[in-house]
């Protein structure tokens, strides 16, 4: 092995064992990443901070929803035009509103687990369920906008 890894960095291929490194994240499919990680990283915060200043007013699924409805509209927008580089449609929006829906049960399902059974304060609750979420979020998101995985 360590006589292959050596013939391959002679030749300039970037390789681990049999495994290619640039067949493992395209240079694009990263970047996408990385701009749903930006975009996603402020839509919680704008959901997060939401949650936060409506909790003492509010009971803990309202304040959450109406900061995840919030953050929706914000994220909707940018993933469109910053994240995947689309013109938002009417076709867009719904397949991103579907998506959003299945991540909001998840989130909602998650917050009162952990709230009622876990235990968690309800200020940190949110934290675990993001942990969560985002990834599989990041899948139905991109199959929203681009049609394909």
């Amino acid at each position: 092995m360590k006589e292959e890894f050596e013939e391959n960095i002679l030749n300039g291929r970037k390789t681990v064992g049999v495994l290619q490194i640039g067949t493992l994240v395209s240079k694009s499919r990263l970047r996408e990443m990385i701009l749903f990680g930006i975009v996603g990283a402020t839509a919680m915060a704008i959901h997060y901070g939401i949650y936060y200043v409506l909790l003492p007013v509010l009971p803990v699924n309202v304040s959450f929803s109406l900061g995840y409805f919030i953050s929706f509209l914000y994220n909707f927008t940018m993933t469109s035009y910053f994240t995947f580089k689309v013109k938002p449609s009417v076709g867009r929006f719904f397949r991103f509103a579907a998506s959003h829906g299945t991540n909001y049960l998840l989130q909602i399902l998650l917050l009162n687990f952990f709230i009622h059974v876990a235990g968690l304060n309800e200020k940190i609750a949110p934290v675990p369920v993001y942990a969560i979420s985002v990834p599989v979020n990041y899948m139905l998101v991109r199959l929203a906008m681009k049609h394909k995985l």
